[in-house]
């Protein structure tokens, strides 16, 4: 009768990567409450772990709690499984971007979706952006870096990368 009981009992099956048994865990929250989008989460990260397509979880999900934004986001990366679906990914991301515009994690991922699709000059702008928001997060460095380099401006592409090992040294490669 416990659905977030059941989930924590996925999550941990999740961890030792047992799908099955966590499957039937999350399937069990949902029988407690269909409407519990942890639940619905746990299903959708073992799908995305899968790589399989999670579109009537994510919906179902999206219904459930439409104005938490985080678990939108991670659905939303369903599109971004094969066959890759960039376009309807970035149009998900800006669809949660009107659920809270200031959502960092949200960003990123949209940035991740425009280089995907070769929109180079958008993601640096939309990373730049982020950067103000979020200075201290490496992976904005290196992305930006990483733009730089392919646009031919070295200088500005080994700043960002230097910043980026500054702040996680272990992302040396």
């Amino acid at each position: 009768y416990f659905a977030y009981a059941h989930t924590l009992s996925g999550h941990e099956y999740v961890d030792n990567e047992d799908f099955e048994q966590a499957k039937k865990c999350y399937q069990e929250a949902l029988k407690a409450d269909e409407r519990h989008y942890n639940a619905w989460f746990g299903l959708g990260n073992i799908y995305h772990k899968q790589e399989s397509m999670i579109k009537l979880h994510s919906t179902s999900a999206r219904q459930s709690r439409s104005t938490d934004v985080t678990n939108a986001v991670y659905l939303f990366r369903h599109h971004l499984a094969p066959p890759k679906q960039f376009h309807e990914a970035y149009h998900s991301f800006e669809r949660a971007s009107t659920i809270d515009p200031s959502n960092s994690l949200n960003e990123f991922q949209k940035a991740q979706v425009l280089l995907a699709m070769q929109q180079d000059q958008q993601a640096l702008e939309l990373l730049l952006k982020l950067n103000l928001q979020v200075p201290k997060e490496a992976p904005i460095h290196i992305n930006i870096g990483k733009i730089y380099k392919k646009l031919g401006k070295l200088d500005e592409a080994l700043k960002y990368f230097t910043r980026a090992l500054d702040l996680d040294p272990k992302d040396i490669n």
